[in-house]
């Protein structure tokens, strides 16, 4: 957590995904210590190869680089669990932007990030709060992750406090799931074996 606005007393969550993928551990208001993006599955399974966010930070940067609006359109972009971008069409019936057409269609626009959001993200980001989930900070993307022990092909969507999935499976209340970023963070903070509590340093910040 930390505190967005020191007068009003305004409480966010911390802006996870954008250290994990920057490789900038903040310890201080403005201070940070350069340490490289994790090599961890930003979703499903822990044994999930990745996407991770180490590859988003390399490999498929090209999807944190500001876009234009494409309202209207359907999400695109496809990544491999490598990092390999390409822009696809969907066209297998089982594909998850046909099987849930409505929902992966962009609906809005960040003008603060210049990122799309497709409409199952952004009604779920509605919902939860923007102190919660953040502005986009990445393209909305299709990757294929092991979900408790099963393949599953899910939108994936990279935000400034979480990175959001859609996973069409599974039923309407959970069609749209939080990774496990905390959980994550944790890890790349302090180390899988640490025994230093939990949680964040509060900061003062956007």
């Amino acid at each position: 957590m930390e505190l967005a606005d020191a007068k009003g007393g305004t409480i966010t969550n911390g802006l996870l995904a954008n250290e994990l993928i920057a490789g900038q551990l903040q310890i201080g208001n403005d201070a940070f210590q350069s340490q490289a993006p994790p090599v961890i599955s930003i979703a499903g399974d822990p044994d999930n190869p990745g996407p991770t966010y180490a590859t988003l930070a390399t490999k498929a940067e090209n999807l944190l680089a500001p876009t234009s609006s494409h309202i209207g359109m359907t999400v695109s972009a496809t990544v491999s669990a490598a990092g390999d971008v390409s822009e696809t069409a969907p066209t297998s019936s089982a594909d998850v932007r046909k099987v849930a057409n409505a929902d992966t269609i962009i609906s809005v626009y960040d003008s603060v990030t210049q990122h799309n959001v497709p409409a199952a993200f952004a009604a779920y980001r509605a919902k939860i709060g923007m102190g919660v989930i953040g502005y986009a900070k990445s393209e909305p993307f299709v990757a294929t992750f092991k979900i408790a022990g099963v393949q599953r092909q899910v939108v994936v969507q990279v935000f400034e406090r979480r990175i959001l999935t859609y996973n069409a499976a599974n039923s309407d209340a959970f069609k749209v799931e939080m990774g496990n970023i905390g959980q994550h963070y944790y890890s790349w903070r302090y180390g899988a074996a640490s025994n230093r509590p939990p949680g964040a340093i509060p900061t003062v910040g956007p």
